[in-house]
């Protein structure tokens, strides 16, 4: 099994987590269906993290791991208030700079399941 890196330990500022349940649905007529879950993990976690005023180097270090990962290479990273690391990628990242050496940078991690 493929080992994984984690995530920098720079916490965020803010973290706001959306969880997503797919589920298949057919309706049969006079008012009757069947929902069933999609798929094994059907639960996904995707969370907005946002990290303000960060230094130009803090920032690089994040930017630089999530560059590395490419947007398809999976990476553990352990959400505030749990205690357990889980796996995600992240596609989408902004870095916007401000004044005097600091930045703020922003990202979007889904959860991944993959083996």
């Amino acid at each position: 099994m493929p080992t994984y890196p984690t995530f920098p330990a720079i916490a965020p500022t803010e973290a706001a987590a959306e969880t997503e349940a797919r589920v298949l649905q057919t309706n049969f007529g006079d008012g009757y269906g069947q929902t069933v879950a999609d798929g094994i993990q059907n639960v996904r976690l995707t969370v907005n993290l946002s990290w303000l005023n960060l230094t130009d180097s803090e920032a690089q270090t994040l930017e630089d791991f999530l560059r590395a990962r490419g947007g398809y290479l999976p990476f553990f990273w352990t959400p505030p208030r749990t205690a357990t690391a889980l796996k995600w990628r992240c596609q989408k990242w902004t870095r916007t700079p401000l004044e005097c050496a600091y930045c703020n940078l922003s990202a979007t991690f889904v959860q991944a399941f993959d083996l």
